[in-house]
């Protein structure tokens, strides 16, 4: 596994190697909006099959996904206009929505479930680097599963990774990101009836200040 810093100074260096390992098919620990995450090609069952190894994730719990759009967001789920036009408020952030799955999105990404869960982040290197790759990232917690720890830094996934038998290809030290808890997990799939699934950084008030205008 090979560990990069991440600045001003490195940046495109290092969203060249990003963009390099992803489109070869490798698994990437990557820094985002929230807390880091582990990810590779979403449409590529292999590297879904990977990612659970590395974090020992049972294969009934589905991992979130990360689109560079709307429209990509709607080649993998099924968007209508009323959650277009929320998807405009709630984007880019923080925030995880879940919708119906289209069969192009392969199961062991969803967990063999009919919903998939998406995400546009705040983020200049992830969104740079979803500009120059054609699909969609996975973005789960770069920890293992089980463990409650949310990472801000790499080194505690670092230091179980140094024994560990499955491994990313690249991780990407930002150092310590600002915020301490993940995204905010909005269920969409019952527009009369949205239901918060998981409180992150985003809080209920404000989520509902911003459901208030299209409920």
């Amino acid at each position: 596994m090979n560990v990069i810093q991440l600045n001003e100074k490195t940046h495109h260096g290092v969203l060249f190697e990003a963009v390099r390992v992803v489109k070869a098919g490798g698994v990437i620990c990557y820094p985002t909006d929230t807390i880091y995450g582990l990810g590779g090609n979403a449409l590529e069952a292999g590297v879904a099959r990977r990612i659970r190894r590395i974090k020992k994730r049972p294969e009934e719990k589905g991992m979130i996904i990360l689109v560079r759009d709307v429209t990509m967001a709607r080649m993998y789920a099924y968007i209508d206009l009323w959650t277009e036009t929320l998807l405009g408020d709630l984007w880019p952030g923080p925030i995880t929505v879940v919708l119906q799955k289209k069969d192009t999105m392969p199961d062991i990404v969803s967990g063999g479930k009919e919903t998939i869960a998406l995400r546009m982040p705040h983020f200049l290197f992830v969104n740079e680097l979803a500009k120059q790759i054609d699909f969609p990232l996975i973005a789960t917690s770069a920890n293992v599963s089980g463990d409650s720890n949310q990472p801000r830094t790499l080194a505690s996934f670092l230091a179980a990774m140094r024994s560990a038998r499955y491994k990313p290809d690249l991780a990407i030290d930002a150092g310590e990101l600002p915020n301490h808890e993940p995204s905010t997990v909005l269920d969409l799939t019952n527009r009369k009836n949205p239901v918060i699934l998981r409180h992150g950084v985003l809080s209920k008030s404000d989520l509902d200040q911003m459901l208030a205008k299209h409920l």
